[in-house]
């Protein structure tokens, strides 16, 4: 722990030697610090549109609009693509102009360098051997012009050994360059960026890669470590004619087998009999998603001459679609790597995530981050009134200065009760070509200068967690799901389309419970050992259907607890990779579980005082794409409390029983609705700040609430204080969780 603190930026001149910056705990929270010094975690940062001219009008005069409003954090990105020439040179003096040019609005500025590794095109065009290809482009389950788009576009193979060799050597020649420079003396933070959009999902995942010469190669030696022998590799694929040299990547057929006996009764579930090709593959294909960054960084933490942050887009987990080929399902991995000091990603795309009235909720499972010792930082590259970039359809974008003021105070609230970091990320306004502007107006940069001053007040005080409601998720299941297209191939499934109820699960359920009125915190079930479960009266396993005997051991002996409340949602333990068994969900649930003969889109039906006197009769909808939903399962159970039943038929999908002395509740469906949730989790011995369906959350001496009704409100603090106002609809105010005195109204 760090004692000496020194808050003013303003001491953090470069030295001649340059910056010296790393991520270390202060205070309770994980936290930069410069020359020794920590620092708030909050960046500005340019966009592709203007980050690569960084001198013209347009990014001066933001950049210059931040530096007035105390920021002297900067992020600008450089494209490796665009800075090696063909004759293997670097343009070097590009990037110097454009360092020099943020140093000149401010002399003390400290740079973060988001550095693009794609190769160039003229690599990719002398070694087609090194590029992906794509399982789903050639079949005619997709549309000609989809065929031809992306069949077109060349990307490298995250299995080319060519492109990380060649790439390591150009990164070392830069880095030493940069470092020689005496702009290269502001640069307190490399952030590593590749793969589609420069967040490290693998490219053009929707269209299923990766079936090109390296990846075959490369899993070809996977499977020779995993397996050893052609013997133990026909016997886990079932399949006698297969051999270590001659072992395909799975073609769309064999990913999705959309039409076959088995697909027709277990249609969310892989077969374990008969998909292990595809389950392999998908695990080295995830595999390669995490270990390519970690590669990259290592070099960058090797190269610099000084200590330096050193941090890649990862750890997404909410609002995805595409799992297992697009996810970032070994997330573990990067968490655990000495290269990594932080990871990132924007704020979720979900329409009701930020929409006024919505959620604002970071894409990662908090709890994960924080465990292993890493920062989080949070993309802020939500619009404001002055307009959409992207011209998104409204109302995506707010249409006032105040609810851009909400939004902004919203989105960047979770930072201090979360104890994580942020960046504004800058497109603007249409029209500018992404030079920026978004926050261009005096009352939203007096919002960015008091959420920037609260941040660094907040560092003074230490950071305690009030949580104690813990989601849990996993990535591991999405090997042993089968995701489901319509024809194969939809194009809208890049947003909307995934394995069924998986996407309800985790993005509903989330935003639901952002909206219960108690402070709840996420994290991945193999994360669990790492956390004081102590302080969590509810933990409800929201999307676990992989669990294997060592994970069922660890929540029988460790999360099963006397006075908890556990929730189970769908079928945990459905699949250990082995085999599906409905007797293992009621083995980890505590009750008796069949299967259910509903299967059309379902819904949850919950009579009047069904959970509590007064309780009004709900019904909820699983939204969803397909338009059938097996298998789905039910309470079968005489001695469980029945409460709730899927919608038009008899069948029980909601119960509670007491299992020695924990209370056990099992929904059938994902659990979502704001009212539902609110009263789980008081019965569950949570506090709940909020009666009303207001975003809402708490820690580190926060309690915050985002409102898009309005009106009277009386909030419960934790010392058993009510604090009564009276609010505007569309706004956010942040309170002191002790005192509730407000902080930012």
């Amino acid at each position: 722990m760090h004692s000496a603190i020194l808050f003013f930026l303003g001491t953090l001149t470069a030295s001649p030697g340059g910056y010296e910056s790393g991520i270390s705990e202060h205070n309770g929270r994980m936290t930069i610090f410069i020359n020794g010094q920590p620092v708030a975690p909050l960046i500005y940062h340019l966009t592709g549109g203007s980050a690569t001219r960084t001198w013209e009008v347009i990014p001066q005069r933001n950049l210059r609009n931040f530096a007035d409003a105390g920021y002297r954090l900067f992020g600008t990105e450089v494209w490796m693509s665009q800075v090696w020439r063909e004759d293997d040179s670097l343009d070097i003096d590009r990037i110097q102009r454009q360092l020099r040019a943020m140093i000149d609005v401010r002399p003390d500025a400290a740079i973060l360098l988001r550095l693009h590794v794609d190769p160039p095109g003229w690599w990719l065009e002398q070694r087609p051997d090194d590029r992906a290809s794509f399982a789903l482009a050639p079949s005619t389950l997709a549309p000609e012009h989809v065929r031809k788009k992306r069949t077109a576009a060349r990307v490298v193979s995250f299995a080319s050994a060519a492109w990380k060799q060649h790439m390591a050597a150009k990164m070392r020649e830069l880095l030493v360059a940069l470092a020689a420079l005496p702009e290269g003396a502001s640069l307190f933070a490399i952030h590593v960026a590749g793969g589609e959009w420069g967040e490290w999902f693998y490219y053009n995942f929707e269209m299923e890669p990766d079936t090109g010469p390296a990846m075959t190669r490369h899993f070809h030696d996977w499977l020779r470590a995993r397996y050893g022998s052609d013997g133990a590799l026909r016997a886990a694929w079932r399949d006698d004619g297969v051999s270590l040299d001659t072992a395909a990547v799975p073609d769309v057929e064999e990913r999705f087998r959309a039409e076959d006996v088995f697909r027709a009764t277990e249609k969310i579930f892989r077969d374990p009999a008969r998909d292990q090709q595809t389950i392999d593959y998908y695990r080295c294909h995830q595999e390669l998603v995490a270990e390519t960054p970690l590669y990259f960084c290592k070099v960058v933490k090797e190269t610099w001459p000084r200590p330096i942050i050193v941090g890649i887009f990862h750890a997404y987990f909410f609002h995805l679609t595409h799992q297992a080929a697009g996810g970032h399902l070994e997330m573990g991995r990067v968490l655990a790597s000495p290269y990594v000091d932080y990871v990132a990603s924007p704020l979720s795309y979900e329409f009701d995530a930020r929409f006024l009235g919505g959620t604002g909720h970071f894409r990662c499972l908090s709890e994960s981050i924080r465990s292993h010792g890493k920062l989080w930082l949070n993309e802020m590259d939500h619009p404001t009134f002055l307009g959409d970039h992207f011209e998104r359809p409204k109302p995506f974008s707010p249409s006032s200065v105040q609810d851009s003021i909400s939004t902004m105070r919203r989105n960047t609230a979770h930072l201090y009760t979360l104890g994580q970091g942020m960046w504004w990320y800058d497109f603007g306004p249409p029209g500018l070509d992404g030079r920026g502007g978004w926050w261009d107006h005096p009352d939203l940069m007096q919002e960015a200068r008091a959420l920037r001053e609260l941040a660094e007040n907040l560092m003074k005080k230490p950071y305690k967690a009030a949580a104690d409601v813990l989601l849990v998720y996993d990535t591991q299941c999405f090997y042993h799901l089968a995701p489901m297209y319509v024809g194969v191939y939809d194009p809208s499934a890049h947003w909307n389309r995934t394995e069924t109820l998986s996407f309800e699960a985790a993005n509903r359920t989330l935003a639901d419970a952002y909206k219960s009125g108690a402070a709840v915190e996420t994290v991945h079930l193999d994360d669990l050992p790492r956390l004081e479960l102590e302080r969590y009266r509810v933990i409800v396993f929201a999307f676990t259907p992989f669990l294997s005997d060592a994970r069922r051991a660890f929540i029988k002996e460790k999360v099963i607890a006397p006075g908890r409340t556990v929730v189970w949602v769908y079928a945990p333990g459905y699949t250990d990779g082995k085999t599906l068994s409905t007797a293992r969900i009621g083995d980890i649930v505590g009750m008796r579980i069949g299967k259910s003969s509903v299967n059309l889109p379902p819904q949850l039906l919950l009579r009047e005082d069904s959970l509590a006197k007064g309780f009004p009769e709900t019904r909820v909808d699983a939204s969803i794409r397909d338009a059938w939903t097996i298998p789905t399962f039910q309470v079968v159970d005489p001695d469980a409390e029945v409460l709730g039943y899927y919608g038009g038929s008899r069948e029980v999908a909601l119960a509670r029983k007491q299992v020695g002395e924990t209370t056990v509740w099992y929904s059938a469906l994902p659990l979502k609705n704001p009212l539902v949730l609110r009263e789980i989790f008081r019965q569950g011995g949570a506090h709940i700040y909020n009666e009303r369906n207001d975003a809402l959350h708490a820690g580190g001496g926060v309690l915050w609430l985002h409102t898009e009704t309005g009106g009277a409100r009386m909030l419960k603090l934790r010392n058993g204080a009510q604090v009564s106002m009276d609010l505007p609809p569309w706004t956010t105010v942040i309170l002191d969780a002790d005192s509730g005195d407000y902080l930012l109204k």
